[in-house]
This record gives structure tokens, C-alpha cells and sequence, in this order.
């Protein structure tokens, strides 16, 4: 006999990295001398610490990171952000390096700096006017993922990531308004997911009434 109850959205934050699990990815990148090693932690970095969607990142240009590292700010263009809607967020000291990292990368390989090159390349010659694509970043992010050991996101993980860090960090009297801010978010019914639990969160949960 077939329910008449509709599946419930779902209850628990998943595609994020806990805090624990992002030091272990990061660190386990690090041990590679690699050109690919190195851009990838960056690369994760950047997405981490901007919160950009990885179709903004893959467009992000040259000129993008220069005028990011020179007034400390990021602004997301509207050619570049989903649905045409632009902001800007304050770039802290990890997302300047990262940016800093990845203008250095393009130069080690021979990539000119064209101020409207993509950011973002790889060592084929032919990826430096195109960048990279969503799909060769997804594979990337799952790549390290498996090989560290953590719980596997998809590049818009780290997105939700920084979000969480903001919910559980800020001293703000309203963390919700500060995410919205940080993700470009307008309307607060799409930055409510970040105050669903986490998966830790659950666990200690079930964990603490195991006795009971």
C-alpha cells in the first residue's frame, strides 16, 4: 500500500567539512611537492576561505585576484555569479595568500598573466585561456578527499563549510545575517540550512542519550 507521507527534507548538514576534517585534508595536501598538489590546496583554500561557488572560481580572472590582493576586498562579479546577482565580502589573510599562490602557479608553468585570463589553470597550455572546469574541480576535491581520508564533499562543500564556521564562530549578535552576508545570500530562508545540525552534532547527541 503506498504512503501518503512525502520524503521530509533533509534534517542534518551534510556536504561540509568539520573542523577536524579540513585540517586533515589540508594538511595531507600539504605533504605534496607537486605544480597540481600545490594549486589544489590553493585552489581549496580560496573556495573555503571566499565561499565562492566553484562556477564563480573557475571564471574568476587574473585581474580578479590583483584587484582582490591590492584592496583586501573580493568582489564577485555579476558576469561571474549565479543568476547575474554580484556581491563583495572582505578577503581575509588566507584568501589573499591563496590568491597570491595562485598567481605564482600560473607563472612557474609559463602562463602569462593576462589580466582576463581564468585564475584557475592547469599545466596543458590550452587550459590557460579556459581554466579549468566545474567537473575537472569536482574530481579534484574528491581526489583528496578519498586519498586524506575525510568525509567526501563536492567543491560547493566548501562553501557550506565556511558558512558553518561562521554559525558556530561568530560573536556577532546575529550570525544568520553574517553568513547571508559572507555567501551573497539576500533572502535569510536560504542561509537557514546552516542552522540544522550537523552530522557531530547529531552523533554527540545520540551518543550522550545512549545511556539513558
Amino acid at each position: 500500500m503506498p504512503s501518503n507521507h512525502t520524503t521530509p527534507a533533509r534534517q542534518v548538514l551534510n556536504n561540509y567539512l568539520s573542523e577536524a576534517e579540513q585540517a586533515k585534508l589540508f594538511r595531507h595536501i600539504s605533504q605534496f611537492a607537486a605544480w597540481d598538489a600545490r594549486r589544489d590546496l590553493a585552489m581549496f583554500t580560496l573556495l573555503r576561505h571566499s565561499g565562492m561557488r566553484v562556477g564563480s572560481a573557475v571564471r574568476f580572472t587574473v585581474a580578479d585576484a590583483q584587484r582582490t590582493i591590492a584592496e583586501q576586498y573580493l568582489t564577485i562579479r555579476p558576469e561571474i555569479a549565479k543568476a547575474g546577482r554580484g556581491y563583495g565580502l572582505h578577503a581575509n589573510t588566507a584568501c589573499v595568500k591563496a590568491l597570491r599562490q595562485l598567481l605564482k602557479l600560473r607563472t612557474q608553468i609559463g602562463a602569462l598573466h593576462d589580466l582576463d585570463a581564468p585564475l584557475i589553470v592547469g599545466r596543458d597550455s590550452r587550459s590557460w585561456t579556459k581554466g579549468l572546469t566545474t567537473r575537472q574541480v569536482q574530481r579534484r576535491v574528491k581526489h583528496w578527499c578519498q586519498q586524506a581520508g575525510v568525509h567526501v564533499i563536492s567543491p560547493h562543500g566548501f562553501r557550506h563549510t565556511l558558512a558553518r564556521r561562521i554559525m558556530d564562530h561568530s560573536t556577532a549578535n546575529h550570525p544568520l545575517r553574517v553568513a547571508a552576508s559572507a555567501l551573497g545570500q539576500s533572502d535569510l530562508r536560504s542561509t537557514m540550512r546552516y542552522t540544522t545540525p550537523t552530522r557531530e552534532q547529531v552523533a554527540a547527541d545520540l551518543q550522550g542519550v545512549a545511556k539513558c
